[in-house]
């Protein structure tokens, strides 16, 4: 499974990215700090996942969200951010995000749902092939 890291910190993408990596079947094939670089990465890179932060330079979360979104496959969106629940997740939801998880609680939560979708990407992906080659 390729996945796309979207967030403005540096520092916290590079952890990320040095986390997921540990799991099975992942691959981080990007990361962006702000939109337009989101927006470009996911054009580029195709991945099947997008880890998306929703406070981002250049405009908010949601415009990448609903940029990628229009994407032929749509990738995943996972939604992680310091904001609260309740003030987001409904929108996000709406705007067709996957999944909406906050950093300061749910990171667990959101390493377990990776290591299933790698499995579900696995499984319906031929061996060796790429989003963008399938």
């Amino acid at each position: 499974m390729t996945l796309l890291i979207a967030d403005d910190s540096t520092e916290f993408r590079r952890r990320l990215a040095s986390i997921i990596t540990c799991l099975a079947d992942i691959e981080v094939v990007g990361q962006a700090g702000d939109v337009a670089d989101a927006i470009g990465e996911i054009e580029r890179t195709k991945p099947d996942v997008v880890i998306l932060d929703i406070h981002m330079p250049g405009g908010s979360g949601l415009d990448v969200l609903q940029a990628a979104k229009l994407a032929k496959p749509a990738p995943v969106i996972i939604m992680l951010t310091v904001s609260s629940e309740s003030e987001y997740k409904g929108k996000c939801m709406a705007m067709g995000a996957d999944y909406f998880f906050e950093k300061s609680n749910d990171l667990t939560k959101m390493m377990s749902t990776l290591t299933k979708l790698a499995r579900k990407f696995k499984a319906h992906r031929p061996a060796g092939k790429r989003r963008q080659e399938v």
